[in-house]
């Protein structure tokens, strides 16, 4: 299952977290990110992924755009994240669509692709957040390599991260250029580039709502009938034909 490394918007703005000055490191950055994530209601923004990549066959483009609603429920935050995807290889054009919903008790994801359908529960609890906030924001670039604090800007901080394989495939970045907004926390742009510092994919946040009103069945998935859902919050799993919404 993709998952963007975006991640949810912050408002530290807001809460009295100013702009980039003086000396920062990754942990004041974390401590910032983490006490403004203790006070966010409910956002809303969309995400902009562009990527091309030469395979030496051919050259591999897409374009993924994801609208991200989140809204705080207790120690949980309920997510629906929608995403369009559209790639080509040459002559050979694909195009995606993906809805996953986390409502609190389970993780549901619905595809269509092609005349293909198909819808998967999981358990709340499978892996990490499906977008995470606060200083777990920087969880997976930490995982993955070393993340450092570059220079600043005025009014953002900048972060490069380089991976810990020496050699990775073509497609996965060796290097990562980050800019996250010092008053509001959002996650401006990241740029992912390849072991000669060359520019393939770049990703970037837009349309920042703060504390949206959603409707109440939001953050419920309603799979169209005739689907099989795939169960797999049981032993070995279940399949299910027909419509099934989670509960609320």
């Amino acid at each position: 299952m993709t998952r963007f490394w975006a991640v949810t918007p912050l408002l530290m703005g807001l809460l009295g977290v100013g702009a980039a000055r003086g000396e920062e490191t990754v942990e004041s950055i974390e401590k910032k990110l983490d006490a403004a994530a203790e006070k966010i209601g409910s956002v809303s923004y969309v995400i902009e992924q562009r990527s091309e990549i030469d395979t030496g066959n051919a050259k591999q483009k897409s374009f993924a755009k994801s609208s991200v609603d989140t809204k705080r429920q207790g120690k949980q935050d309920l997510v629906r994240l929608q995403v369009r995807t559209e790639t080509s290889t040459g002559d050979q054009k694909n195009a995606t669509m993906t809805l996953q919903v986390f409502d609190g008790q389970a993780l549901w994801t619905y595809t269509e692709e092609a005349d293909a359908k198909m819808a998967v529960k999981l358990p709340a609890d499978s892996g990490s957040p499906l977008m995470p906030r606060g200083a777990a924001m920087l969880t997976e670039f930490k995982s993955g390599g070393e993340l450092k604090v570059a220079e600043g800007e005025k009014d953002a901080f900048v972060l490069e991260w380089t991976s810990k394989e020496k050699a990775p495939p073509a497609g996965t970045p060796k290097k990562r250029k980050i800019w996250i907004d010092a008053d509001n926390g959002l996650f401006r742009k990241i740029v992912d580039m390849d072991a000669s510092g060359k520019e393939f994919a770049e990703t970037t946040y837009k349309d920042l709502k703060l504390n949206p009103s959603f409707p109440e069945d939001h953050f419920t998935l309603k799979v169209p009938e005739g689907v099989t859902v795939l169960d797999l919050t049981t032993i070995g799993g279940e399949a299910k034909p027909g419509t099934v919404e989670p509960k609320k």
